[in-house]
């Protein structure tokens, strides 16, 4: 008997947790074919749906200014910055979440020519901005966003996270950009992760203050001046208690990691640098905290470096 009032009991409880707990709607799926906006699409969603972005080439800028939604390329989606006007002080954006903006996911676009530039071989500023553009640019203080599986190619910097946080950044492929992904003013805890880069200036940068991010198992290649760059600054402090973990870093023509100024407290460990014109690891003002642990290379400053 006890046990089949214990039992009457548990249903009880189960059907009043189904009367009474709230259950989300399904999301609705809104389609975006060639000739349509994506903007207009991205404009009309609610929380929970998915844009269908559909084979074809477009040109604008995307703003996102709504949580919990899914943009999908599916086929060949093109969207291309030329003669796309600046949208935000200047910068011809590619895609923008905006501050404070969460739980977004971008994936399947090929994003190309946001932003020109001219490098400047041997100079000492090696390169000219003619026009300033990001292929997707996560802002201020949005947080929790997925960038994943999109193609860059030909943007001045390709994805930028800019005092915003736990974002993933994971299995995009980038080429032929100024910058591949930069970390920037502060940004925290995000997880770069499995992504190709290739024929880029810098192919990673953690800058201005950026802490407690995750740079894991990228390839980089052929970067004309370094693969992956942690720097700081007077406003906005040391760039520490990151991890520059299991990547793979290949001819870049200065520096494969390099450890700038105000950069401390950081984990390098487990790369693979090869074929960099000076050196494969640079710490530049050793005695701050870095750690460098097994790690494959040839060259290094200071020598050796673990």
């Amino acid at each position: 008997m006890k046990k089949l009032i214990s039992i009457i009991m548990a249903l009880a409880l189960l059907l009043a947790m189904a009367v009474t707990t709230p259950v989300a709607a399904a999301g609705t799926d809104i389609h975006v074919y060639a000739g349509d906006s994506i903007q207009a699409a991205v404009d009309a969603a609610n929380e929970g749906d998915t844009i269908v972005v559909h084979k074809g080439e477009y040109h604008e800028s995307v703003k996102i200014e709504t949580d919990n939604i899914t943009l999908e390329g599916v086929g060949r989606v093109i969207l291309d910055g030329t003669d796309v006007d600046p949208v935000f002080q200047g910068y011809v954006l590619g895609m923008w979440i905006t501050s404070g903006v969460t739980g977004v996911t971008i994936t399947g676009f090929d994003i190309r020519n946001y932003g020109t530039w001219e490098e400047l071989p041997g100079e000492e500023d090696p390169f000219i901005i003619t026009e300033f553009g990001i292929g997707i640019w996560l802002e201020r203080d949005s947080h929790g966003n997925i960038v994943t599986e999109n193609k860059f190619s030909n943007c001045l910097t390709g994805i930028m996270a800019s005092t915003s946080y736990e974002h993933i950044i994971e299995e995009n492929k980038l080429s032929d950009g100024l910058i591949g992904i930069s970390i920037e003013r502060a940004g925290h805890h995000n997880k770069v992760e499995n992504n190709n880069i290739t024929n880029h200036l810098a192919g990673i940068g953690l800058d201005e203050g950026s802490t407690f991010n995750t740079i894991e198992k990228n390839n980089i290649a052929n970067s004309s001046m370094v693969g992956i760059v942690i720097s700081g600054n007077i406003d906005n402090g040391d760039s520490s208690d990151n991890k520059i973990i299991e990547n793979r870093i290949t001819n870049s023509g200065e520096w494969g990691i390099w450890l700038a100024a105000l950069s401390s407290d950081n984990l390098i460990k487990e790369n693979r640098v090869s074929r960099s014109g000076e050196y494969d690891l640079y710490d530049e003002f050793p005695g701050t905290g870095n750690i460098w642990e097994d790690n494959k290379y040839k060259t290094s400053y200071p020598d050796p470096l673990p």
